[in-house]
């Protein structure tokens, strides 16, 4: 397919194209193992970098909030079941008591966003939803620019981002390590 066929496509249907992309982007924070990723590109096209940033950032808010409410739905009956999964899931000492947000928010860049919200909800009595979404929104937005500005980059530029990305990869796990 052409870009010219799929621009025409997602103009015509440009309503349905952004509600399926920002519903797509929170159920891949909802199951980890589905991503829209692939679509971004096409998003990109379509919308431009910013906009697709935005859409995709939404979406990850979403997710993460659905994902904190359900943690949160869920912790009682967990925990009734499960007494010792809370010694075992003590969330609660990654997050400093008088910077939350910072905490909240480096642990946001740290994990992956389905992993913490879900884990937040569950084992983070402090942490309230307001937290999580601000977090989310501060830790995630530079997630979302990098995926949606790379379509646009030169193909040296992406080289150049992916090598960048890799080597600090390693050095934050040697570091952890």
């Amino acid at each position: 397919m052409r870009s010219v066929e799929v621009e025409a496509a997602l103009a015509a249907h440009g309503t349905l194209g952004v509600a399926v992309f920002v519903v797509t982007s929170a159920m891949a924070v909802l199951m980890p193992a589905m991503t829209n990723l692939p679509l971004v590109p096409l998003a990109v096209l379509a919308w431009g970098p910013w906009w697709t940033a935005t859409l995709l950032l939404l979406g990850w808010t979403a997710g993460s909030a659905l994902s904190f409410a359900l943690g949160r739905h869920a912790r009682e009956l967990i925990l009734r079941h499960f007494p010792s999964v809370q010694r075992h899931a003590d969330i609660e000492r990654l997050i400093h008591p008088r910077q939350r947000l910072v905490s909240l928010v480096l642990l946001r860049v740290t994990f992956p966003v389905d992993v913490l919200s879900c884990a937040l909800g569950l084992f983070s009595p402090r942490t309230t939803l307001a937290e999580s979404t601000l977090a989310t929104v501060i830790g995630a937005a530079p997630f979302a620019l990098l995926f949606a500005l790379a379509p646009v980059l030169p193909p040296l530029a992406q080289l150049a981002l992916f090598v960048g990305s890799a080597l600090v990869f390693v050095a934050y796990l040697l570091w952890v390590l």
